[in-house]
């Protein structure tokens, strides 16, 4: 059962907040832009603690901050609050690394209102029954596709309704024996590890579980993976030599882009002057059953290092409340493409004038998000007895093997285990 509100910060440390000289470090893997972003969600918070000293530093990607933390506890010179995805927090809590934040969320003069929050973000941090810690930002992958483009052969797509994999066959197949295919890649997913887990979601073959999936001829998981390795309008960025699908996108080579709301800005032809203008259609994410919609959420989330003193232990969990206040929360929506975690937030009048002002392109991924929502759902963790050992990066290399390089399944899961224990 959800604990219940009480007195539980000691009353001397909540003077202490307000008097002492604290410092706080937090690490992250954005980059300077997004880094911005939070100092400037910060600045109303400075004002209320101007003892407070914030350095916000980031580690890298997300593989290199986590390892960078690992070996950051073993030398005693942690950061007060650690960014990091779902699963990499849960292996720190596993490994008693950060804090229950459930005492000062739970408390009557510094709690947070949980029901401000749409459900599916705040409750993919209390799988475990206990908050260990907050969600910083939510994304979901989206299909971006050339709407003149689209608009010039006839063919139209109802807002917010999403596609499914047999309509694009059937669209692929129509246009093509028309001699009408306007792309060289009819659908390009950039990230096979989220396409693996919304398709997975959308089958309800969720991918860890007690019996976990991840076994040796699994018929399950393998007969959907051949299935859709047999699809000729499905290809991954990889296959073409790219990282990423948005410079083909942009170039006209890619009629539909599976990718995510933060990378909105790689994908809008207006920002940049070197390619044709275009308008550009949003979609939500490729599903199996329309009827029956189900789209992951994924994102970031911060925790309190163990080694923290109490007071700065205090003094972290104010900040990280502070940057997902809703204007904060609205401040990196709409700056940096991630999606609106309040409730009310979509009749805010902050967002409402950000909103005016956006690019077309924009507006229709918050409208797209507004309409999925009852869709969205998050990631259930599981950990087998290894925990986290490097699960994300087992599976991409499982796929990059299987439809990349062409592999069997087995002997590309027998490669991705492998290559992972080798290093």
């Amino acid at each position: 059962s959800e604990p219940t509100f009480g007195d539980y910060v000691d009353g001397a440390l909540l003077q202490a907040l307000n008097e002492e000289i604290i410092e706080i470090t937090i690490w992250v893997a954005f980059g300077q832009s997004n880094i911005e972003i939070m100092e400037a969600m910060l600045e109303n918070f400075k004002i209320t603690y101007p003892n407070i000293t914030i350095n916000i530093m980031n580690k890298g990607s997300y593989v290199d901050l986590y390892s960078n933390y690992k070996m950051s506890v073993i030398q005693n010179n942690a950061p007060t609050i650690v960014f990091g995805h779902q699963e990499q927090i849960m292996n720190y809590q596993q490994e008693g690394l950060v804090i229950s934040l459930d005492p000062y969320i739970y408390d009557n003069n510094v709690g947070l209102d949980l029901d401000s929050y749409i459900n599916v973000f705040i409750n993919s941090n209390r799988q475990t029954g206990t908050f260990y810690s907050l969600p910083f930002a939510r994304t979901t992958d989206y299909v971006v596709y050339n709407k003149t483009l689209f608009d010039s052969i006839g063919v139209t797509f109802t807002e917010n309704q999403p596609l499914t994999w047999d309509d694009l066959e059937m669209m692929y197949y129509q246009l093509n024996a028309a001699n009408d295919l306007p792309c060289e890649y009819f659908v390009s997913v950039d990230s096979m590890f989220n396409f693996y887990h919304n398709t997975l979601y959308q089958k309800s073959l969720h991918y860890l579980n007690n019996e976990h999936l991840w076994t040796k001829n699994n018929a399950n998981l393998y007969s959907w993976l051949e299935s859709y390795n047999q699809y000729p309008m499905l290809s991954f960025p990889q296959q073409y030599g790219q990282s990423y699908g948005s410079t083909d996108f942009l170039n006209g080579n890619i009629c539909f882009h599976q990718g995510s709301t933060a990378g909105a800005r790689y994908n809008e032809p207006l920002l940049y002057s070197y390619y044709d203008k275009f308008d550009v259609g949003v979609l939500p994410v490729i599903q199996v059953d329309a009827n029956k919609p189900v789209q992951l959420t994924y994102g970031v989330d911060f925790a309190i290092d163990k080694q923290a003193s109490s007071l700065e232990q205090l003094a972290a969990y104010m900040v990280m409340k502070a940057l997902i206040s809703e204007e904060a929360n609205i401040l990196f929506a709409t700056e940096a493409n991630y999606l609106l975690m309040h409730k009310e937030t979509y009749h805010h009048e902050i967002f409402i004038e950000k909103y005016d002002l956006m690019l077309p392109h924009y507006q229709a991924i918050f409208d797209m998000a507004y309409a999925m929502q009852s869709s969205f759902t998050f990631d259930q963790v599981y950990f087998a007895e290894g925990s986290y050992r490097n699960y994300r990066e087992t599976i991409t290399k499982f796929l990059d093997y299987y439809f990349v390089q062409s592999y069997d399944l087995e002997t590309a899961r027998e490669s991705a285990i492998g290559d992972i224990e080798y290093e």
